[in-house]
């Protein structure tokens, strides 16, 4: 009786590991969106900001104000803002790709335990 229970016991708690790495999955693909949604966002931005000459004025936004700032500067701190953001999406990608074999390997451990 004592080996069903033990066995039961691990059975839930492969589960929920699975039910967790899951969750980390979603968070994770939820983050990756939100970090290319604004990388792109950037990039167009940018895209438009190389379009106009330098005499015109431009202006960053900082908090709930508006800042005149250079035309370079604003460009530099675009393109540094999306190599950022490209070096985070690559190290969320690493984390989801590790969060999904974990989640493969709780699969199989859930498959040898039911048999």
């Amino acid at each position: 009786m004592s080996l069903d229970d033990d066995h039961r016991k691990q059975i839930i708690e492969v589960q929920e590991r699975m039910k967790e790495l899951q969750r980390q999955v979603v968070v994770l693909q939820t983050q990756m969106q939100v970090k290319d949604r604004s990388k792109r966002r950037d990039e167009l931005t940018l895209r438009e900001l190389q379009a106009l000459p330098p005499s015109v004025p431009t202006y960053m936004p900082v908090g709930k104000m508006f800042l005149l700032t250079e035309h370079s500067e604003l460009g530099q701190k675009l393109q540094s803002s999306i190599t950022s953001r490209e070096a985070e999406l690559s190290s969320m990608q690493k984390s989801k790709t590790y969060v999904e074999r974990q989640l493969r390997d709780a699969e199989g451990n859930l498959k040898d335990l039911v048999k």
